[in-house]
């Protein structure tokens, strides 16, 4: 166990801490409701309102789900590919509203989803399904 399998660890832990609050707290603590409201007037003459309702919610469980899935390290790879169509998802959303939007919060998200991918060839001795023995 070297380097590596400790770069992979803190990247996959911090990433997945900052997708996992990000749905909890679009879930539990801000609310799907609220969040939609931002996005309504954007929004309304592109999708209707159940249909933004629904997107907002499912990238908020995306988010939860894989990032817990990163926290634990189990089905990494599914969790991955699911946080980049949600980051796509994101970014056309965030540019249709105003294409000169803040990616501060965005992009670090992006860059280590991006890392994790191309480290997930490496061992992750870290990780809960390497000690279950389930593969990469």
């Amino acid at each position: 166990m070297g380097k590596t399998a400790v770069v992979i660890l803190l990247l996959r832990t911090i990433t997945g801490i900052l997708f996992f609050f990000q749905g909890y707290d679009k879930l539990f603590k801000i609310k799907v409701s609220n969040v939609v409201q931002t996005f309504t007037e954007s929004y309304k003459r592109m999708f209707p309102l159940p249909l933004l309702s629904v997107a907002v919610y499912l990238s908020s469980i995306t988010e939860l789900i894989a990032g817990l899935m990163l926290i634990l390290g189990i089905f990494k790879v599914i969790a991955l590919y699911a946080l980049c169509v949600d980051l796509v998802l994101v970014t056309l959303a965030f540019s249709y509203m105003r294409p000169m939007w803040d990616m501060q919060l965005f992009f670090p998200r992006m860059i280590f989803v991006a890392a994790l991918l191309l480290l997930s060839n490496f061992n992750d001795p870290f990780s809960i399904q390497h000690l279950l023995n389930l593969g990469k």
